[in-house]
């Protein structure tokens, strides 16, 4: 497995592992690991945190890199433990940056975006997410590693690269997620993606929830990695 990576909004590299498909028809077992590990299921948990940590262990990110994680629609302030914590206690222990989701809140709790059009997201979102650091911060770090699991419009990643470019206009701002939706593609504007998993309607992705498929930790990463 190679990671993948593209330039949003013009000069922002944005890093992920897989993506979906136009042609994704049918069972797509990674699609229904991604919703286990949304929903804390243990082994797709580890199977993506380790797939994760091998790949951005590439970047080789200077140990002064700051690492925060989305907040979901209902949260303020990181309330509860995620698999997207999990991965940044990982990378903290493994790379040596510094994982410090609190220093990410929001102003308001937001609606769910995955029913929403690029535009309402924007909206939505608009001034949503506030970045409070010590006064002396970027004497401490020279860039921010933003973890989300799947990214479609990249409303979400913008609002937190304004946020806290408003504190520190001139520091790298990365985006990491486990996927990319490509639903911006030419096919993907045509073809119906639908699967077992996740199909895709205007504004969003409509997940469900799927018994594994898997045999061991060990197969998932693989099926990962491939």
């Amino acid at each position: 497995m190679a990671m993948q990576s593209q330039l949003l909004f013009g000069n922002q590299s944005h890093y992920y592992l897989c993506h979906y498909k136009s042609k994704a028809a049918g069972s797509d077992r990674l699609s229904q690991s991604l919703l286990r590990f949304k929903s804390g299921c243990d082994v797709d948990v580890e199977a993506w945190c380790s797939c994760a940590v091998e790949e951005l262990k590439k970047l080789s990110l200077p140990e002064n890199t700051l690492v925060l994680r989305v907040l979901s629609s209902s949260e303020v302030t990181t309330q509860e433990v995620t698999g997207l914590d999990r991965l940044g206690a990982r990378l903290q222990q493994e790379l040596k940056v510094h994982y410090q989701p609190a220093l990410l809140s929001k102003t308001r709790t937001t609606r769910p975006v995955k029913q929403l059009s690029r535009a309402e997201r924007s909206t939505e979102l608009a001034d949503a997410y506030l970045f409070n650091t010590p006064y002396n911060i970027e004497l401490e770090w020279s860039t921010v590693l933003v973890l989300d699991d799947i990214l479609t419009t990249g409303a979400t990643l913008q609002a937190i690269t304004k946020a806290i470019r408003q504190k520190l206009p001139k520091i790298q701002v990365l985006g990491f997620t486990l996927a990319f939706s490509e639903r911006t593609a030419p096919l993907n504007t045509t073809i119906s993606l639908q699967s077992n998993a996740y199909k895709w309607q205007p504004g969003g992705w409509i997940m469900q929830e799927t018994d594994p498929d898997y045999i061991s930790l060990e197969s998932l990463k693989t099926a990962i990695r491939s």
